[in-house]
């Protein structure tokens, strides 16, 4: 099967508003250009809170970017997507109750690959995998100051058979965080520049246990 191509060109900045990619397989997305989120009094709310979730899911439900039940999807480029995060930062620095928007989310999906991208200054996390499986991060950029709140690079939950490589990232949190439930995460080469680092496990939260 021939896999289908949207380009978007050198040269242009596209401003868009949160997209979710559902059940889309055998696609590419080209971004050559910039794609830019709304400003922060544009967003639209943050879903409404579910008991049900435990802490980190709930945060991963609000995101500019999210793939959802996707198979065989590429995203890639040259480009950058720029997530406007230092209105947020403010904001959650004073009041860290508040849902901030992650950039990327790929979320119960298969096959699907993000390669040479930069991702720029996220309200939340940037890039995050989870419940899926066979998903590969490679040559990724993520930039954003240390100052900024929250701003894990790559987060994996829940998922599987996830390669990320040669991925360099700077970010105001973890670099990459392995989270629960996950299985054959490999990180291979990349640099972390200013972070926390690598982190692996997340426990305590709401009384949870799993690591």
């Amino acid at each position: 099967v021939k896999r289908a191509v949207v380009l978007l060109p050198a040269g242009h900045t596209f401003l868009l508003s949160p997209i979710a990619l559902v059940e889309e397989s055998e696609l590419e997305i080209r971004i050559d250009g910039t794609v830019r989120a709304p400003v922060m009094e544009r967003w639209p709310r943050p879903p409404q809170e579910d008991a049900s979730l435990s802490a980190e899911r709930q945060r991963m439900r609000y995101a500019f970017l999210e793939l959802r039940y996707c198979r065989s999807l590429v995203i890639s480029g040259s480009g950058a997507i720029e997530g406007r995060g230092q209105p947020w930062w403010r904001r959650r620095k004073r009041r860290p109750e508040i849902r901030a928007p992650a950039l990327l989310v790929i979320r119960e999906s298969s096959d699907c690959v993000v390669r040479y991208l930069s991702l720029v200054e996220s309200p939340f996390y940037h890039v995050v995998v989870l419940d899926s499986e066979r998903i590969k991060l490679d040559r990724l950029r993520v930039a954003t100051p240390s100052g900024s709140v929250n701003t894990d690079g790559i987060d994996v939950l829940a998922s599987s058979d996830v390669t990320i490589s040669k991925c360099h990232v700077s970010t105001g949190d973890d670099n990459v965080a392995i989270k629960e439930g996950s299985r054959r995460v490999q990180v291979l080469g990349g640099l972390f520049h200013k972070g926390h680092g690598l982190s692996i496990g997340s426990l305590g939260e709401r009384h949870t246990e799993q690591s």
